[in-house]
């Protein structure tokens, strides 16, 4: 029940405030933001690629991630815009379709699982478009969350635009065994990922389709699949 998931975490930053999300949002993104001296000493390089890539990873399939994932990505970039100023970022989210628990659900609510991921990502389609090709009178992003923690009541997130470019999603072949052998492929193709990271900022205007594409990492190509939508 995506609905039921999303009206918890508006009920928790009305009774707690946002401040107790956004604080372990923020810790990492203040390790980062101090740490450029240190990629600079490991790559040897003065100028570095300053884009900061987040990994936003889960599933569509239950109520918790299905009705959280796209305020998840919201609120990332909103944290990321406060603590990592003019530094660029490109948020990546990285979604398992109801396949990847065929052999942990019971037949009925395999339905139910497929039914939430189309919700899932019917909202997440949404996002894309919605930075990716911003309206004629130039109207950002915006959401508003509960804030009852510092009086102000409301927190508005923006997300800037072109910040996710594509979300890949991954469902399970017949030659992977076990959850545990998808998650170590899909934290493989993740890494590849980084390593190339052009992917992660994809035009339609690459895609046979305009509309998704396949990706295979080269060294597991008959291990992993995935396919991405992207916005134009």
């Amino acid at each position: 029940y995506p609905t039921i998931g999303r009206a918890a975490l508006f009920a928790f930053m009305e009774r707690f405030g946002a401040e107790a999300i956004m604080r372990d949002l923020r810790r990492p993104l203040e390790s980062i933001n101090a740490s450029m001296g240190q990629l600079e000493e490991y790559t040897g390089n003065a100028n570095p690629s300053r884009t900061v890539y987040f990994l936003v990873g889960g599933s569509l399939s239950g109520g918790t991630g299905g009705g959280l994932f796209t305020d998840v990505i919201r609120l990332v970039a909103h944290t990321a815009q406060e603590k990592l100023g003019t530094t660029p970022f490109v948020v990546v989210p990285l979604i398992l379709l109801p396949s990847a628990f065929d052999k942990a659900l019971a037949p009925g609510k395999r339905k139910n699982a497929t039914l939430n991921t189309i919700r899932g990502l019917a909202d997440l389609g949404a996002l894309i478009d919605e930075q990716n090709a911003p309206s004629q009178a130039g109207e950002k992003a915006t959401r508003e969350y509960p804030d009852g923690g510092n009086g102000k009541g409301v927190l508005t997130t923006v997300l800037p635009d072109a910040s996710v470019k594509a979300a890949f999603v991954f469902h399970r072949p017949v030659d992977v065994p076990t959850a545990k052998a998808l998650a170590e492929r899909t934290a493989r193709f993740a890494i590849n990922l980084l390593r190339q990271p052009a992917a992660a900022k994809s035009e339609s205007g690459t895609t046979s389709t305009g509309r998704s594409m396949i990706l295979r990492s080269e060294e597991h190509t008959s291990e992993l699949q995935s396919h991405s939508f992207i916005s134009y």
